[in-house]
């Protein structure tokens, strides 16, 4: 349930007014949880980086594979020989 502050009663023989605004707190929570989110994004875009930094590099897993089957298949060739 939502939490809010009567700010402001204005009781007039017409209609009766009132202004309902949220606390504090609830303002907070909604920051927290914005700040949260930008935290998160930052933190998945970093790792994200450093995957596709590892992967791909000169020394990354995808060259070093490659150059693994190379000297696979060479020493396949040399055995048949």
């Amino acid at each position: 349930m939502k939490r809010y502050q009567v700010k402001n009663a204005i009781k007039t023989k017409r209609h009766e007014s009132i202004e309902v605004v949220y606390t504090n707190s609830l303002r907070k929570e909604k920051g927290i949880t914005l700040i949260a989110l930008v935290i998160t994004i930052i933190v998945l875009l970093i790792l994200a980086g450093i995957t596709i930094a590892s992967l791909s590099g000169e020394n990354g897993i995808l060259t070093r594979a490659k150059e693994a089957r190379d000297k696979t298949q060479i020493s396949s060739i040399i055995e048949s020989a």
